[in-house]
């Protein structure tokens, strides 16, 4: 048995993407408002790539909440949140925005690869091969998006005879079924270990 956390993440916020200063430039040529104005989503954007590079996080997010709630339809500032969401380990609200963000222009490779991450920790690996074979399309040379969708199609293609146990915070890999009641008591520990730590913490 063996359990998907033990992957590493795929792909980070600034693995294979634009610089934070390049995305920067394209939140301020797309968004719909005046630069100059302080609460503008233009400004706002600023503000939370300059906090995200800095590794302001939970700032960043605030920053492109704000930014959206101008410009809700701005695949630029989805983006940004979507990796802002990834970075507080909030995958749920990530996927979502970076979605949205390829519902709206799906050439943004950026937006690809961080979903494609996302998918990947979730245990979702085909989802995330498919992601990055989609963003081929416009991107046919993209050397991360290659050599990734080869890794990921390689390893689902090994675990395809493998059983799988989900719980809410991890996968567990079993194979054949002498091991599925073992994959259900491993989930079930790792799990309530998993809610000890959480409840520590406050």
């Amino acid at each position: 048995m063996g359990s998907s956390n033990s992957r590493p993440a795929a792909a980070g916020y600034d693995a294979g993407m634009r610089t934070p200063a390049a995305l920067l430039l394209l939140c301020l040529t797309a968004a719909p408002a005046l630069e100059g104005q302080t609460d503008s989503p233009a400004h706002l954007a600023r503000l939370a790539w300059d906090a995200l590079d800095r590794g302001r996080v939970p700032e960043a997010a605030a920053g492109f909440d704000a930014a959206l709630r101008g410009a809700p339809q701005q695949p630029s500032l989805l983006l940004g949140a979507g990796i802002a969401a990834h970075l507080q380990g909030r995958e749920e609200d990530a996927r979502r925005m970076l979605l949205d963000a390829l519902r709206i222009q799906p050439s943004l490779t950026e937006a690809s690869l961080v979903l494609g991450a996302v998918l990947y920790r979730a245990g979702d690996v085909d989802g995330a091969a498919d992601v990055y074979e989609q963003a081929l399309a416009h991107a046919p040379n993209h050397p991360r998006l290659l050599q990734q969708v080869q890794a990921w199609r390689r390893e689902s293609a090994l675990h395809n005879g493998f059983g799988r146990r989900r719980g809410h915070h991890l996968t567990v890999r079993f194979e054949g079924p002498a091991e599925a009641g073992l994959a259900e008591r491993a989930v079930a520990v790792r799990e309530a270990a998993y809610l000890r730590v959480g409840t520590a913490r406050y």
